[in-house]
């Protein structure tokens, strides 16, 4: 008897193909890769760290505009908004597999009650946004809301 590994994605990535074969040419609008968001949306990927003096969150935004991210802070929520455009292909270039998701994303986070949300502040840079979360020093009260510039 021979043993083989099961890989499931394997099998996904193999219907896939057969729905929508190299053969097909995306179209300027992408018709394929818009049927395909509607069932996956993008969901940028985020990690969250802590340090002594304040917690950090970074998401991978490849490909991302500082222009198209917004950062919004809401009582003790934190939103980060945005959107990944299509590149526009030339004619004599043919896709034959896009596996990138594109279109508008949004991600939102808990902060912990020991944030100085007036002092939070974002970086942008090699397609990872770090968002800095400095811990207070003190028990002073909090806006309700306002929105972070992308640096």
């Amino acid at each position: 008897m021979n043993l083989t590994n099961w890989m499931p994605l394997n099998d996904i990535d193999r219907m896939l193909n057969r729905l929508y074969p190299m053969s097909m040419r995306l179209d300027d609008d992408f018709p394929g890769l818009k049927l395909l968001n509607t069932e996956l949306k993008w969901r940028p990927s985020a990690d969250i760290a802590e340090s002594g003096s304040e917690y950090l969150i970074r998401a991978d935004l490849p490909d991302v505009e500082k222009k198209d991210i917004h950062i919004e802070i809401t009582n003790d929520l934190i939103t980060l908004k945005g959107e990944r455009k299509v590149k526009k292909t030339t004619e004599d270039e043919k896709q034959h597999r896009v596996e990138s998701f594109y279109g508008s994303f949004e991600r939102s986070f808990s902060l912990p009650p020991n944030v100085d949300q007036d002092a939070i502040s974002a970086v942008c840079d090699k397609g990872v946004l770090t968002i800095h979360l400095p811990k207070r020093k003190s028990d002073k009260p909090e806006s309700p809301s306002r929105k972070v510039d992308v640096k």
